[in-house]
């Protein structure tokens, strides 16, 4: 892990030890530089400018508030994708409000756990090549109309796993349940 003020991929503040278990992985995974500070008081007194900043709300009353999350990130890192997280779920126009103060994206905790979101924002925000799908979106039986991709993390490289064209025998699908994520290429999201 870096220390602040360098300027990093991917920052997340959270005093959650499973959000901050996640944040390791996800750096890991893909390689990422990044930096974990506990609460927005840390962030304020030790900045770095991130390429995507996590602002992690605990959702407690008296608390500051998730558009300060936001806010504050946006100000110490004016280029950053931020997505801020939130415990509970939010109304049409309490997101909106986040928005004006500078979140790009709002999830909840279970999106960061249960959905591919993170991936998806970190990919197109840093590697920006490669996009992670799931393997439950790929239809069983029909031709794929784009070529898969697996992540190599100690090579760090993507490899083809299917081509264009093929159909997903049992066995191929079998081994695709288990990896977590599978990649197709920037160039064909149009064909997913």
């Amino acid at each position: 892990m870096l220390k602040a003020t360098d300027s990093v991929d991917f920052g997340m503040i959270t005093a959650d030890p499973a959000l901050r278990q996640r944040a390791n992985w996800l750096a890991m995974q893909f390689k990422f530089s990044f930096l974990l500070w506990d609460k927005l008081d840390d962030y304020v007194d030790r900045p770095a400018e991130c390429r995507v900043m996590v602002a992690c709300h605990d959702g407690e009353k008296g608390s500051i508030s998730p558009g300060e999350y936001a806010a504050t990130a946006r100000h110490f890192s004016p280029k950053a994708f931020i997505v801020v997280s939130i415990h509970n779920k939010l109304s049409a126009e309490d997101v909106n409000h986040l928005r004006k103060q500078g979140a790009d994206l709002v999830l909840s905790e279970r999106d960061i756990f249960e959905t591919s979101k993170m991936e998806f924002v970190l990919c197109d925000q840093v590697r920006q090549e490669f996009l992670p799908v799931k393997v439950a979106d790929l239809y069983q039986g029909l031709p794929l109309s784009y070529d898969l991709y697996h992540y190599v993390a100690h090579r760090d490289k993507f490899l083809k796993f299917a081509f264009e064209g093929d159909v997903l025998s049992d066995e191929k699908r079998d081994r695709l349940g288990q990896v977590r994520e599978i990649y197709i290429h920037r160039t064909a999201v149009e064909k997913f």
